[in-house]
């Protein structure tokens, strides 16, 4: 039997309630950004974490989420806008010690995408206007929808959606960096 997700208004920079039903569409504002990692953060179990946004600016106190994240249980997947903002992502989150990280760059990107689908069925996805900023996350006026599941399907075709959008993305870029990338000798 399939659930209809509860719809949620929530533009205010307060955390959204600790009892949120699922499946949930949630259509806020800037707090949204610090939500959907607040959700990957608490999954508990492993992922894959997929970002397609032009710019990234994560130093400082309001993205400290991510470094909160159980990164060696977390495949990461980032698609930029060009060198510099990869090269930003390697220095400010790259180090991290994820299960694998793989950024790459797109020259004409536009989007903003964030969506984790994680190894039991659920996941959660935001689509806004949201930048890997510390402006996304806390002072921009921003806007978009996260949705999250623990695994309503209607939901999950949602995130997986996103997923394969970026994923999309992704082929369509160049590559920066790829920790599962193996050199052809010990040599190399």
């Amino acid at each position: 039997m399939n659930v209809l997700p509860a719809v949620v208004e929530w533009f205010r920079d307060a955390p959204l309630p600790q009892f949120m039903p699922d499946p949930v569409i949630v259509t806020g504002g800037t707090g949204l950004l610090r939500e959907f990692f607040a959700i990957v953060a608490g999954a508990g179990h492993a992922g894959q974490l997929w970002i397609a946004v032009p710019f990234v600016h994560v130093a400082g106190r309001d993205l400290a989420v991510l470094k909160m994240l159980p990164h060696q249980r977390i495949d990461l997947s980032v698609v930029t806008s060009g060198r510099a903002q990869a090269a930003q992502l390697m220095a400010e989150i790259g180090e991290l010690p994820w299960r694998s990280l793989q950024a790459r760059t797109h020259a004409r990107l536009h989007a903003k995408l964030y969506a984790f689908a994680d190894a039991r069925g659920g996941g959660a996805c935001l689509i806004g206007s949201h930048n890997l900023t510390s402006g996304g996350a806390r002072t921009n006026s921003e806007a978009g929808v996260l949705f999250r599941t623990s695994g309503d399907p209607q939901v999950s075709a949602i995130v997986n959606g996103c997923c394969e959008q970026i994923a999309r993305l992704m082929n369509e870029s160049e590559l920066f960096r790829d920790t599962l990338r193996w050199a052809a000798s010990p040599a190399q």
